[in-house]
């Protein structure tokens, strides 16, 4: 994929990887090769980059202090403001919060302009600033994650039985080097043939 404005991913989310896997079979009696059971232990080794980098879907301003530095949060990313959401009728124009001072129509929208107030008869009428309706949206910050050449890691062992319903295989392993947002895993199940 590499179409920034892509909303489905490819099965593997990048463009290039390698992978590579050492097994030795550790050899068991001659009972347990006619059951089938073929133990082994592995050390596997790859790597996933190139992936396709998003274009970002809201931008947020960053907090600043009196001074005009820049805000951070304990985890050192940035103190994000909320984001403006005006909200507006079906044909665009931007609504307004009634005055609380109109008994009838207090907390509705219209869309009268900066300099006037709403009232029941008239609605847009007298002198009274209206608010602008909006309704912000909570910030957050996005994080790409994943996108190395360096190394993952893991050793591991696993059994391959040839079953009456077909081959099996279980593995166990221990990742020893990963990269951030990777999802590692320690037990892993196949059933049939890997393709």
């Amino acid at each position: 994929m590499t179409d920034r404005d892509q909303i489905v991913d490819d099965a593997i989310g990048g463009k290039a990887y390698y992978l590579t896997k050492a097994e030795l079979e550790i050899p068991l009696g001659a009972g347990a090769r006619e059951m089938g059971l073929r133990p082994s232990i592995f050390i596997m080794a790859g790597s996933l980059f190139n992936i396709t980098r998003p274009g970002k879907t809201i931008e947020f301003a960053q907090a600043k202090d009196t001074n005009g530095n820049l805000l951070y949060n304990k985890d050192g990313s940035p103190t994000l403001l909320p984001k403006d959401n005006f909200i507006k009728d079906p044909s665009g124009n931007q609504l307004y919060i009634v005055s609380a001072s109109d008994p009838t129509n207090s907390g509705a929208y219209t869309t009268c302009k900066v300099g006037y107030s709403a009232s029941a008869t008239a609605p847009c009428v007298g002198t009274s600033i209206n608010a602008i309706a909006n309704s912000p949206i909570a910030p957050f910050f996005e994080r790409y994650v994943g996108d190395t050449a360096s190394p993952r890691l893991s050793i591991g062992f696993g059994v391959n039985w040839n079953s009456p319903f077909g081959p099996l295989r279980i593995d166990v392993a221990k990742t020893l080097l990963h990269a951030k947002g990777d999802d590692t895993k320690l037990v892993t199940f196949n059933v049939g043939t890997q393709f």
